[in-house]
């Protein structure tokens, strides 16, 4: 696959277990999306999270398209990527004009979740 979008709903109510955050990816091409619980948004569970439940199931992207969030442009997501040899994109954010309906979809399960 070519292009892929990656995001962080949450955090959720505390009720909703030890997992706060739900680390979101979406195809760029089908719009398919996987969702996957993690405990919390540090750079280091974001991309283990990123690595075992997407790169190890589907293969290596050409490019990942986030916001700025710390976790998205930390040393050890940056780092993965070069390595990997995919292309790294950060929108500004709050501001995912670009993502349009990926950024809809979000809202949906944050819906849901809270």
């Amino acid at each position: 696959f070519q292009k892929v979008f990656l995001d962080l709903v949450g955090p959720l109510t505390a009720d909703s277990g030890d997992n706060l955050y739900i680390l979101t990816l979406q195809w760029e091409l089908t719009k398919f999306v996987e969702c996957h619980p993690i405990k919390n948004k540090e750079a280091t569970t974001v991309a283990r999270a990123f690595v075992e439940n997407f790169i190890l199931r589907f293969g290596i992207p050409q490019e990942i398209s986030s916001d700025k969030g710390t976790e998205f442009i930390s040393t050890t997501l940056t780092e993965i990527c070069n390595i990997l040899k995919v292309k790294q994109i950060c929108s500004t954010a709050y501001h995912h004009q670009s993502l349009g309906r990926f950024m809809e979809f979000m809202g949906t399960i944050l819906e849901f979740c809270i």
